[in-house]
C-alpha cells in the first residue's frame, strides 16, 4: 500500500491511516500539518492536512488494476 511505497523509497508523501504505522517505526516518519509545520505521527488528532474515509480506495486508471489487487 502507500505506506510501503512510502518506506520503500518509492514515494514521498504518503496518505494513510496513522495506525498503521508500526511503533517501532514511528520515528522514522512525521506528519505534515496544515500550517507548515511538522510532526510525530501520534498527533494526528490535531495535525493532518485533510480527513478522508478510512476504507476508500483510490487508484489510477488502469483497465487491469483492479483484477491484479482482487487477484493477488
Amino acid at each position: 500500500g502507500a505506506f510501503q511505497c512510502l518506506k520503500d523509497g518509492a514515494g514521498d508523501v504518503a496518505f494513510i491511516n496513522p495506525l498503521a504505522v508500526p511503533a517501532a517505526e514511528k520515528a522514522s516518519y512525521e506528519l505534515l500539518c496544515k500550517d507548515g509545520t511538522r510532526a510525530p505521527i501520534d498527533s494526528y488528532k490535531t495535525c493532518h492536512l485533510a480527513r478522508v474515509p478510512a476504507h476508500a480506495v483510490v487508484s489510477r486508471k488502469d483497465p487491469e488494476l483492479a483484477d491484479r489487487i482482487y487477484n493477488k
